[in-house]
């Protein structure tokens, strides 16, 4: 009886052994290794030579295992073709663009990339230097320019300077993501040009895009450098992105009158009159800035708010006739220039904690003042201001003792820190 109930039981283990082994030799409806993607990308752009092929390479953000079904088209077969693995072939002409698509099968989420055709090397003029080419000239008269990525075999990595100055027929430029530098006037006075993106560049020159008066938006998410007069008088201007630069040249958006908000996470060095007459810039951040350099924001009439919490030196005139400004905080500022706020005509506080000197005229025809939060023993005059500065400096300079604290206007008369 006992051996018949081992004999059974052996049978049983035998038969769960083999159960087991069928299981994993075929994997039951369900159980097969599953995918899901959460994002797809593709560059932007991709510039090739006529007739060339290239394999694109999206980028999949994934949970879980398997292989994703990609489906790929193109927005112009006459331009370029795209094969089901990826590869493009530019079959077009110089200047020629198609969309090229990819999309995650039974999804919604897809990703884009420009294919433009370059025009022929023999339509720009070289300069070159060791293994590195820089453009100096142009003659093509497309409104469309696609730059080679490379010339001879060597790498076009800048646009020199006056290199496409005055091509009132340009209206679109691609340039190779090797670009590092936009030189002096590159492209000066590009009436037509309506967007450029740099993705690699981080320089640009003086004047480099000064009067592209059709330029709406513009992207150099590494240009560090910012040259004067970069884009001055670009009047459709309304957007831009610079979180790279540190340095921003005298005048660079002078006269950009639709430019309405912009943000420069790392620059530290505001030069003169760069957002001169930017008469609809209603927001700034400049939250590294230490110097804020001569008339940076005059006649910027729109601005109302404004963010410098590093800023240690205030140039002369640097927000005269802001006549929206309200209030303003600088808590590193040391040094205030003069006219600094000069027919700041409803600015009514002003927080200035740490400063050391403020400078002739810097609140004349400020007639809504009426809080300031100072620091102890400033220097500054009362000549040639407001009635209300006027007040303010005697009270501070005599019955105020020229204590640190804020001081406010009720009915006509200041108060201030308690002796």
């Amino acid at each position: 009886m006992i051996n018949s109930i081992k004999f059974h039981i052996k049978i049983m283990v035998y038969m769960g052994i083999l159960l087991a082994f069928l299981m994993g030799c075929s994997s039951p409806a369900g159980s097969e290794p599953s995918i899901s993607v959460n994002s797809i990308k593709l560059p932007p752009q991709a510039i090739l030579n006529a007739g060339k092929t290239r394999a694109l390479a999206p980028v999949l953000e994934t949970t879980g295992n398997g292989t994703a079904e990609l489906v790929w088209s193109s927005s112009n077969s006459a331009v370029a073709t795209i094969t089901q693995d990826g590869k493009v072939t530019a079959v077009g002409t110089g200047g020629d663009t198609a969309e090229i698509t990819v999309t995650v099968s039974g999804t919604s989420l897809s990703a884009r990339c420009v294919i433009a055709i370059a025009h022929d090397a023999s339509m720009f003029t070289p300069g070159i230097s060791g293994d590195a080419v820089t453009i100096i000239g142009c003659t093509v008269i497309d409104p469309v320019v696609v730059v080679p990525e490379q010339i001879d075999g060597k790498v076009v990595i800048a646009i020199g300077a006056n290199a496409f100055e005055n091509k009132n027929t340009l209206t679109e430029v691609y340039l190779p993501d090797a670009i590092r530098e936009i030189g002096d006037y590159a492209f000066f006075t590009c009436t037509n040009l309506t967007s450029i993106s740099l993705p690699a560049a981080t320089t640009i020159g003086d004047s480099a895009f000064s009067t592209c008066t059709n330029l709406t938006s513009i992207s150099f998410p590494a240009a560090a450098t910012i040259g004067d007069g970069a884009f001055s008088t670009c009047t459709n201007l309304t957007s831009i992105s610079l979180p790279s630069a540190t340095t921003i040249g005298e005048n660079a958006f002078a006269v950009c009158t639709n430019l309405t908000s912009i943000s420069l996470p790392s620059a530290t060095t505001i030069g003169e009159s760069v957002f001169f007459h930017c008469t609809n810039l209603t927001s700034i951040s400049l939250p590294v800035a230490t110097t804020i350099g001569e008339a940076a924001f005059y006649v910027c009439n729109s601005l109302t708010s404004i963010s410098l919490p590093s800023a240690t030196t205030i140039g002369d005139s640097a927000f005269y006739s802001c006549s929206g400004l309200t209030s303003i905080s600088l808590p590193s500022a040391t040094t205030i220039g003069e006219r600094t706020f000069k027919e700041c005509t409803i600015l009514a506080r002003i927080s200035l904690p740490v400063v050391t000197a403020i400078g002739n005229d810097t609140f004349y025809g400020c007639t809504e003042l009426n809080s300031i939060a100072l620091s102890a023993n400033c220097t500054f005059n009362s000549s040639g201001n407001s009635a209300a500065w006027d007040a303010f400096y005697n009270y501070y300079k005599n019955t105020g003792g020229q204590r640190a604290g804020t001081y406010t206007l009720n009915n006509g008369s200041w108060t201030g820190p308690v002796l």
